[in-house]
């Protein structure tokens, strides 16, 4: 390989900076080369080094993946419709762990309710909110967002 980059019409090549790099293209390209052997003549492989133009017309190829116009808006409209997990914890309550061993369907655990509920997206609480009840269904209220101080009153 050495050998054959000598022979070239190039300047002087510093053999340990040279980088080669194998390039596959699927996209024809003029360049006719003949080779002939006589039959059943073994050679050594032949190595070809590609000019700078070739090279050139393969990185000029255009690409078989074009974006949409619409990509943008598409991607936009898309995003919109990613569904969210939305949590609103409504009370804690504590409770010593040998009390679970007795705990069985139908009893009844006492809560203790939040006075502003946290509304959670993912696992990280956004607003608080405040239970109530709108065309005959449970729904949660925003009262605040999480980030702002509240002016007054006490929690």
């Amino acid at each position: 390989m050495l050998a054959a980059l000598k022979v070239l019409p190039i300047t002087e090549l510093d053999e340990e900076a040279i980088e080669l790099e194998l390039v596959f293209n699927n996209t024809p390209i003029d360049a006719p080369i003949g080779l002939c052997f006589a039959k059943g003549q073994m050679t050594s492989p032949i190595l070809f080094c590609m000019t700078e133009y070739l090279l050139g017309l393969m990185s000029e190829q255009p690409s078989l993946y074009l974006a949409t116009p619409e990509l943008s808006e598409q991607l936009a409209q898309r995003l919109k419709q990613i569904p969210l997990k939305i949590s609103l914890e409504l009370g804690r309550q504590n409770t010593p762990v040998n009390s679970l061993n007795g705990l069985k369907v139908g009893d009844v655990l006492p809560m203790n309710l939040h006075s502003r509920c946290p509304v959670t997206v993912g696992k990280r609480p956004l607003f608080y909110a405040a239970v109530h009840t709108h065309e005959g269904q449970m729904v949660a209220k925003l009262t605040q967002d999480i980030f702002v101080q509240d002016d007054g009153g006490s929690c």
